[in-house]
């Protein structure tokens, strides 16, 4: 498998504004158990932050890739405020990998190439090819 981090073109901003993933959204009371089993990966964003919404597809693209052995999240901070705060959220976007529960790796900001290498990180962990 292997992600390429596409480079945004000031024509394409505008398109990624308007896209819509696929990515569940996470409630108060379904958090804890969504993230207990596997790999998971949660983008904690904001409708207003808009290095978020750029990095939207990117994170869709992984889903469709990696669907088999990673799920995918997403945690509107604004509406979820008590999740955001037991979770230590300051920035968006912040990407967090979780494994069997157990937070593995925090990307803060939108590096796509680091959100990739921690997945990559944790498949090798859990023998996944």
């Amino acid at each position: 498998m292997q992600f390429d981090v596409f480079l945004l073109y000031k024509e394409h901003i505008r398109i990624l504004y308007f896209y819509d993933n696929h990515m569940k959204h996470l409630t108060q009371t379904e958090f804890n158990p969504a993230i207990a089993d596997g790999i998971v990966v949660v983008d904690f964003f904001a409708e207003r932050c808009g290095p978020c919404k750029m990095i939207a597809p990117y994170l869709d693209q992984m889903q469709g890739q990696l669907g088999d052995h990673v799920t995918f999240y997403k945690v509107d901070v604004d509406q979820e405020n008590a999740i955001a705060a037991s979770q230590g959220i300051t920035a968006m976007p912040t990407l967090k990998i979780f494994n069997n529960g157990k937070e593995v790796k925090t990307i803060v900001g939108a590096d796509l190439q680091g959100l990739w290498d921690g997945i990559q990180e944790q498949l090798t962990n859990n023998n996944i090819q």
